[in-house]
């Protein structure tokens, strides 16, 4: 995503959450600089002082904790916000965020926007081309995500025989995949995961000048 934003001239800017546990590697020479969720009020400030106007999140959910006594005077007034972010779903916390850097002005871009090779095209990417049982629990998958979605509990399940082996809850996709490891349950036949309803994602993000 970096070298999308040189090559179409963008002047860059890199942000990181400061407990984010994995190294960010954006192949170029641009300082990533780190932040606290305490601080995020401090972080809009910033960005809008220096100019900034569209913003690409980028990077996989985290909650972090919140360290009350280290929540600075610009993050107090949002403090509210924050906390109700972290104790609701996925989606309702995105948007609350979002909302937030919308609020100061900012112009939210969806990651595919700005490199648009990031999404497989439709179609069959694999080889072996899917069955018919395979449509069947395809389909028996989408209907299960969206009333997740409804609920905002969690963005994919695994289906197989047109039965829910798994969901996904706040443990994570990768948890519930390796909840299918416990007992005998049967070979998954489809993973459904959810289309995404925002357009961005939390913690590692990138923010440019237009």
């Amino acid at each position: 995503m970096a070298r999308a934003f040189f090559t179409r001239g963008k002047s860059l800017r890199i942000y990181a959450l400061a407990d984010a546990s994995v190294d960010i590697d954006v192949e170029v020479d641009v300082p990533v600089r780190r932040f606290r969720l305490e601080h995020l009020g401090s972080l809009l400030e910033e960005l809008r002082r220096i100019g900034v106007r569209d913003v690409c999140f980028a990077g996989a959910v985290s909650r972090p904790a919140v360290d009350p006594q280290l929540v600075d005077a610009a993050t107090r007034p949002l403090m509210e916000e924050i906390g109700a972010a972290l104790r609701s779903g996925d989606d309702a916390a995105l948007r609350l965020i979002l909302r937030m850097f919308e609020r100061v002005g900012l112009r939210i871009v969806a990651a595919h926007e700005v490199v648009p090779d990031l999404l497989p095209a439709p179609g069959v990417l694999t080889e072996q081309r899917p069955q018919d049982e395979d449509g069947v629990n395809a389909a028996r998958g989408a209907a299960i995500v969206a009333a997740m979605g409804a609920a905002d509990v969690g963005q994919s399940c695994v289906v197989a025989h047109g039965q829910a082996l798994a969901i996904e809850a706040l443990p994570g996709t990768n948890w519930m995949l390796r909840s299918l490891q416990v007992g005998k349950a049967p070979a998954p036949a489809a993973t459904v995961p959810a289309q995404p309803a925002l357009r961005a994602l939390l913690p590692e993000a990138l923010f440019y000048k237009g």
